[in-house]
């Protein structure tokens, strides 16, 4: 079909390829490329404003810089440049390309470092020069590769290897886990064999098989991952479809297209609704796409429109895939152990069994899970964190205290409080407790395990100081030896992310807000302030990667939250002074010395 049409005549197209090349403009642009790069850097030094406007990202089209799609052009304008034989020669020279990848990560960022050594140069350049050296090769690299008549496949091999590189080296979750590592090569390896399969077995139907499972690859690897992920493995995938088939660069424009239309659509999905528009689109521009490749690969003859539209109907077809990924979403959460928006908004549904359960046993467990999950979202909001997640997470995070409802202060109302009958060990076996009965809770429900993390990691291994301070004092009053600090911290761990984080800080300002006498702006500020400096000298945050800046930002959005909580309210006749000012939130007793 399509693919083989395009590939089949490889003299024509290195017919029509070499035409190009050897018209006078683009011979002189080739011949003076390098003088052309020095004059365009000293123009853009001189006169910024004619360059700034393709690299600042205020022109977009279809959401995406103007930078970003010039580069994906000329990525394309290299891809048609390559044939069938050029790709099946990289396998006969593996070396060539491992080196290619290793050097490209030794030998840029080591000519970096010692320019920056020779010229002296200050801190700030120096480090500039050193990142941009340490970025591997990529669009200029193989433009560079072309003009010098270089060979082009490798350096987009190259490229490719790169990528994978890239994925091992800082998507750890991704490798990470051993079982999200073998699903993702059961996934890679089905769908690339019923391409390859299909395609064979069925000939006239080559566009709709070999780029329909990449399409659905994409797809199912941007819930599972992110759009990176997503994109990298697809578009490895599709290079590898089309070389195995002996199909030409269409196909690969073909399935590539389809691939970024489903990324762009199902990342972050929160609806149906989002999944059907985005088979629609997808199958749109797959079907242009197709189309397009008709016209150019194929000569202008009778009856060649039929193949022409018959192989854009089958790539438009292909792009519909990525509706049934939406039926898909339990096995997708399940295999790669990951939670998708549309889950976690199953999750805040007040009607979920735990929920429920905890509405009746613990209403005041509840009422304050409600709370810090609202101010945990603005905050998490605030830093560009997902407060999707968090949201969910905090309405869980408490979730053990439904076994012993009685011991914690903010289900009192007002009641006897059965720690006054109970020594400072056993009253701590019982508040600490609440966070492993919360897990098994959470486990017994299957919980997602991000959402798990949250119940463990509210309280990391923060000091239960109410009755770590009356341990002192009763050792004290007995002339026994103190107790040992650590013996009344909880088990942990400490929050793994910036979310969790999030939520331990929220969940500990809210209890203790309630115990201002007068909530004020400034007591509020203070109180906030000092129990995030408190967390941090703490160590609580070690082990997630939030800055400082986000830590300030956060800070201010909980301020926030709490003064529209507790601010100032109309005394109305026959109401007291002292009722002037009352949380808007219904009333619940301090729990942060208890809990």
């Amino acid at each position: 079909m399509l693919g083989a049409d395009c590939c089949c005549p490889n003299s024509d197209m290195e017919g029509r390829i070499g035409g190009f090349r050897q018209g006078g403009m683009l011979r002189t642009i080739t011949n003076n490329f390098a003088a052309l790069t020095v004059a365009g850097v000293a123009l853009a030094w001189v006169l910024p404003a004619g360059f700034t406007w393709m690299t600042d990202g205020s022109i977009r089209v279809a959401g995406q810089p103007l930078l970003s799609l010039a580069l994906g052009a000329i990525m394309l304008a290299m891809g048609l440049t390559l044939t069938f034989d050029d790709y099946r020669a990289l396998a006969r020279m593996p070396r060539a390309l491992l080196a290619g990848v290793g050097l490209q990560f030794a030998v840029m960022p080591l000519a970096g470092f010692l320019i920056a050594r020779v010229l002296a140069l200050e801190p700030g350049l120096a480090v500039g020069l050193i990142l941009v050296a340490c970025c591997p090769g990529g669009t200029a690299s193989n433009i560079v590769a072309y003009i010098a008549r270089g060979h082009v496949a490798l350096s987009v091999a190259i490229l490719a290897g790169g990528m994978v590189a890239y994925l091992f080296a800082f998507c750890r979750n991704v490798v990470d886990r051993p079982r999200r590592m073998l699903w993702l090569a059961a996934a890679i390896v089905a769908t690339t064999g019923l391409a390859c399969v299909g395609a064979v077995f069925n000939a006239e139907y080559t566009t709709l098989l070999a780029s329909a499972p990449t399409v659905f690859l994409a797809a199912s690897l941007v819930i599972a991952f992110d759009r990176r992920v997503a994109m990298a493995i697809a578009s490895i995938q599709a290079v590898l479809i089309a070389v195995a088939l002996q199909q030409g660069p269409w196909l690969v424009i073909i399935s590539i297209t389809g691939a970024a239309s489903a990324v762009w659509w199902l990342n972050n999905v929160r609806s149906r609704n989002v999944a059907l528009w985005a088979a629609l689109w997808t199958g749109l521009g797959m079907g242009v796409a197709g189309l397009a490749g008709g016209l150019v690969s194929k000569p202008m003859a009778p009856g060649v429109w039929n193949d022409i539209l018959l192989d854009a109907s089958q790539a438009a077809i292909g792009g519909l895939v990525v509706g049934f990924v939406v039926l898909l979403l339990p096995l997708i959460e399940a295999a790669f152990d990951v939670v998708t928006p549309m889950r976690l908004i199953e999750l805040r549904d007040p009607k979920q069994p735990l929920l429920r359960e905890m509405a009746q046993r613990a209403p005041g467990s509840y009422t304050h899970s409600i709370s810090v999950a609202s101010i945990a979202e603005a905050a998490a909001d605030a830093i560009g964190a997902n407060g999707l997640h968090v949201y969910a997470g905090a309405l869980y995070h408490d979730i053990g205290k439904m076994n012993k409802p009685e011991y914690f202060v903010e289900n009192q109302a007002g009641g006897i409080n059965p720690h006054e009958k109970l020594s400072p060990a056993m009253s701590l076996l019982v508040i600490v407790g609440h966070v492993k009965e919360g897990m098994e809770m959470a486990r017994e429900s299957n919980l997602p395990r991000s959402i798990r993390h949250y119940i463990e990691s509210h309280h990391g291994t923060t000091l239960v100081e109410y009755f770590f301070e009356r341990a002192r004092r009763q050792a004290g009053e007995a002339d026994e030896s103190e107790p040992f600090e650590f013996g009344y911290r909880y088990p942990g761990p400490k929050p793994q992310t910036r979310e969790a984080a999030i939520l331990m800080l929220a969940d500990a300002v809210e209890g203790a807000a309630r115990t201002l006498a007068e909530p004020t702006p400034s007591r509020i500020e203070s109180l906030v302030h000092a129990i995030a400096a408190k967390r941090l000298t703490d160590g609580q945050f070690d082990e997630c990667d939030l800055t400082l800046r986000e830590l300030h930002e956060i800070e201010k959005s909980i301020v926030k939250s709490l003064n529209s909580i507790y601010h100032a309210r109309i005394a109305y006749p026959g109401q007291s002074e002292g009722a002037k000012r009352r949380p808007a939130a219904p009333t619940m007793a301090n729990r942060g010395v208890t809990a």
